[in-house]
């Protein structure tokens, strides 16, 4: 289980730059550029890229 905030460490902690695309992504999805399932599989590919 991964925690809801981005500020934890070790186990549960978000991969490292995972927050900054969070950040984009809730742009575009605030900003009309990308619908619910866009900024879903957006998240969800970004996060498997950076767990590498």
């Amino acid at each position: 289980m991964t925690p809801s905030f981005g500020n934890e460490s070790g186990v549960p902690a978000l991969p490292s730059g995972f927050i900054p695309k969070v950040d984009a992504a809730l742009n575009d999805l605030l900003n009309g550029r990308a619908d619910v399932d866009k900024f879903v599989a957006t998240l969800n590919t970004k996060f498997k890229e950076l767990s590498k």
